[in-house]
């Protein structure tokens, strides 16, 4: 039951034994096993930092994404607000210095062959840099290209022309869909080596954002120019007509200032004899007072303004004044005028000479269809439920050709000329007016029953609309 302890040279003599087998002891085994378990911890400890760092990595170039894409759409939110281009370039220019860090910089856009600067600046060296880049012709090399480029300026070779010989030029192309439309020019302090290439592609989506807004601006400023220029040409083709129609109510006119011109001259050949002086001044008074009504009527009718000025009128009185300016001579055509006026008729907003000129047209155009005579019906009601006047123009002439029937459905929009057409220019610009006004017509025309043509003027909006109308406005 009891073992003797071993001395030195029994355990020499057991280590040595154990040495020679081929079975480890319980310890080497134990510590092989450690072995092993650490050298697996310090692998996967290894590979847990490398994906520690991967995943650090990951996240710093994740936040740096979503900063360039918050970066990116206040940009696309800031820039394509303006419709201006120093705003566009202020804006795009406060952008940048969140990127890269800028002084100063400009936009030079091309226009034809010419350059010019978006921003006046104090720094005169940018012109210098611009004028001298140009002529090197690294300005149109950069346009070739799709990406920023940085220069030193102690590279220039206007170097020692600048008063700010320290920072590097940063130039970036402005392109819309590859087409060049100028170039935006920064300036920097830091260091050529800390620019990477995340900054330059940043700069450059900046870039394409302001360039795209400022084609769109440039487009939107040609479109306007064309639509002022397109009311200017519409201005001068409507008072071109209005003095066309001036002068055919003029040679009927002339008719009826005649006649008191030739009483007046009498009655001024009795009152120098000394006779009935009294009578005779009354007459002159009143025959004076008819010559200024005419005059007055004509002079109305030919003022340049037609524009949509907005004052109370009263269609009434619109009507009797224009029937009144022409009935003479439409009368010693045969043809009589009725009015039949709604006892409701509203004061409106409008145009009192605008509205003159279209009812002045389809009173010529009736005379015209009624070469032998016949009636002209003018009715004017107030439909409650629409809210609209209605002035209805019914003559007992013969009907519209067809082509003259298309057209005036759609005003202008033919590309033809024809003599019909031209005989009845008046008419189709009188369709126009009334769309533009805000109003509609509609139009019937039969061999039996002649012409009908009903205007619909609403109450409320008299007032001139855009230039975008229905032209469904018109039926047949």
């Amino acid at each position: 039951m009891f073992f003797r302890p071993k001395n030195h040279s029994d355990v020499d003599a057991t280590a040595q034994t154990n040495s020679h087998t081929d079975h480890p002891t319980p310890v080497q085994a134990l510590i092989e096993e450690y072995t092993v378990r650490i050298n697996q911890l310090q692998e996967e400890l290894q590979s847990t930092r490398e994906q520690l760092a991967e995943y650090r990595k990951f996240q710093g170039d994740l936040s740096d994404s979503l900063n360039e894409i918050l970066t990116i759409q206040k940009a696309s939110e800031i820039i394509t607000a303006h419709l201006d281009y120093d705003k566009i370039v202020t804006s795009l220019l406060q952008l940048c210095k969140q990127v890269i860090d800028i002084t100063t910089g400009n936009v030079y856009l091309l226009r034809g062959n010419d350059w010019e600067p978006v921003c006046d600046m104090a720094n005169d060296d940018f012109q210098i840099i611009f004028d001298n880049l140009l002529s090197e012709g690294i300005i149109d090399w950069l346009l070739t290209q799709s990406q920023s480029i940085v220069i030193p300026l102690e590279e220039l070779m206007v170097y020692e022309e600048l008063k700010h010989k320290e920072g590097n030029l940063v130039l970036t192309p402005l392109q819309v869909s590859s087409k060049p439309i100028g170039v935006l020019m920064l300036l920097s302090s830091q260091p050529q080596e800390d620019f990477t290439r995340r900054d330059l592609q940043l700069v450059s989506i900046l870039a394409l954002q302001a360039a795209v807004s400022i084609q769109y601006t440039r487009m939107y400023k040609n479109l306007e120019s064309t639509h002022k220029e397109l009311e200017h040409s519409q201005a001068s083709l409507l008072q071109a007509v209005k003095l066309a129609t001036v002068g055919e109510v003029a040679g009927g006119v002339a008719h009826e200032i005649n006649n008191p011109l030739q009483i007046i001259l009498g009655k001024i050949q009795i009152a120098r004899t000394g006779r009935k002086i009294p009578e005779a001044l009354d007459v002159i008074e009143m025959q004076a007072m008819r010559i200024a009504n005419i005059v007055r009527g004509l002079l109305t009718l030919s003022r340049q303004d037609l524009s949509q000025r907005s004052e109370p009128i009263y269609i009434k009185q619109v009507i009797q004044e224009t029937t009144n300016l022409i009935r003479s001579q439409v009368e010693k055509r045969g043809i009589q005028i009725n009015l039949h006026f709604s006892d409701s008729l509203p004061v409106i907003k409008g145009n009192f000479v605008y509205w003159q000129q279209i009812f002045l047209n389809f009173i010529l155009n009736a005379k015209k269809r009624m070469p032998s005579g016949g009636q002209l019906n003018i009715n004017t009601t107030v439909n409650q439920e629409r809210d609209e006047i209605q002035v209805v123009f019914h003559d007992t002439g013969l009907p519209f050709p067809a082509e003259i029937q298309k057209n005036l459905s759609h005003p202008f929009a033919h590309q033809e000329s024809s003599l019909e057409n031209d005989a009845h220019f008046g008419l189709m610009m009188s369709a126009q007016m009334i769309l533009e006004a805000g109003g509609s017509l509609e139009v019937e025309s039969e061999t039996a029953d002649g012409n009908r043509i009903v205007i619909r003027i609403p109450v409320e909006n008299v007032k001139k609309r855009a230039k975008t109308y229905d032209r469904t406005a018109i039926s047949w």
